[in-house]
């Protein structure tokens, strides 16, 4: 095994190791009757930095070539400031993805997708302060937008989406529709607001092409459901995954101790459903479709604000078959690895991090 070695350049490097080494103990959580999974470290690649100060990771998503994207975030005198860095498998950053070059706001938490060409799409809702003062802007800016840069970092185009939604994730077809979530507001004849939840698609230059609606077949054909409140189903699915695959199937994840799954076709009709078994205290933190089609989702303990950090935290690895939305099998990931990120062959890919300017990509292996 080799030691440890810290080398200066212009940024900070973590530990490089190539050594195979068994982690801890899988074990299978929500399906006693798939086998455990063993989990066999086989790399850590360094990343090298753009900069070196304290930063947060707010997002992390796989890119085409083995390339990951991840969001970061660090203070600044007005703020934070935000940006996204597309991460080659060698560890360098090959590309900065920055708002400010379009002339946007980057201070915010914003949600990003990535296309099948390493395209990077910013969901920009409308600025609140325009929203307030309606009558004195053109309705195009009340509008929410996407901000697209080309695979480089190079600022593309902005497009302004014809519906009013407040959009909160977004995925791109194949054909380079755009498909979001998050609530629609709309006003009754009674004249107050009613959130309604479903997926809106977009061609590629903002029109409005359909509303996909998210009820199950149980809940079309009448039978009762906890998800049939509209107000938490819009806040819900707000906070969902939102994936697509090579076939135009969309993934919906809700982020629960007790996920719920819905797979819809292309045509817009939901094909497979599943709720899987509680994890109480969990939620799914990341989901991700590898070239096998597997649907593969992290869920991790989480606490409340001003709880203690939790002794014994479950963080579980779910593979899935991508059609049917069986489970495949499970495993727990080490304690000291970042967050699942990808898949890379028979690799799965974290990126994490070892202190406030450090990053590293790790790869590991179920058996």
């Amino acid at each position: 095994m080799q030691t440890k070695k810290h080398t200066t350049t212009m940024v900070c490097i973590c530990v490089a190791m190539t050594t195979v080494v068994a982690w801890a103990y899988p074990m299978c959580i929500s399906d006693p009757d798939q086998p455990y999974a063993q989990m066999t470290r086989t790399a850590i690649t360094p990343v090298h930095l753009p900069f070196q100060r304290p930063f947060s990771v707010l997002r992390r998503v796989p890119g085409p070539s083995g390339n990951v994207y991840a969001q970061v975030e660090w203070q600044v005198e007005s703020g934070f400031r935000s940006v996204v860095w597309e991460v080659h498998p060698d560890g360098s950053v090959a590309a900065t993805y920055d708002l400010t070059q379009a002339g946007a706001d980057a201070g915010s938490v914003l949600s990003f997708a990535v296309d099948s060409s390493g395209n990077v799409y910013f969901v920009k809702p409308p600025d609140q302060g325009e929203q307030k003062a309606a009558s004195t802007v053109s309705q195009n800016r009340l509008l929410p937008g996407i901000y697209v840069f080309r695979q480089g970092g190079t600022f593309d185009k902005a497009i302004t989406l014809s519906k009013n939604i407040e959009p909160r994730q977004l995925a791109i077809t194949n054909s380079g529709n755009l498909v979001v979530a998050g609530p629609s507001v709309e006003t009754g004849p009674e004249g107050t607001a009613h959130r309604r939840q479903a997926l809106f698609e977009f061609k590629a230059n903002g029109d409005f092409i359909r509303e996909i609606n998210l009820l199950s077949k149980k809940e079309k054909n009448g039978d009762g459901s906890a998800f049939n409140d509209p107000e938490k189903f819009a806040v819900m699915t707000s906070l969902s995954h939102l994936l697509v695959d090579s076939a135009d199937n969309l993934y919906l994840i809700q982020p629960l101790d007790e996920p719920r799954i819905l797979r819809v076709g292309p045509d817009g009709v939901t094909t497979a459903e599943r709720t899987l078994p509680r994890l109480s205290g969990t939620m799914v933190t990341q989901a991700i479709l590898d070239e096998q089609g597997r649907l593969i989702l992290e869920r991790t303990t989480m606490r409340k604000a001003g709880e203690p950090r939790p002794e014994n935290r479950i963080r579980v690895l779910t593979v899935l078959n991508g059609e049917t939305l069986e489970t495949v099998r499970e495993a727990i990931p080490p304690a000291d690895t970042g967050g699942l990120v990808g898949v890379s062959r028979s690799d799965f890919v974290f990126l994490g991090r070892h202190g406030p300017l450090t990053l590293e990509i790790q790869k590991g292996s179920l058996q």
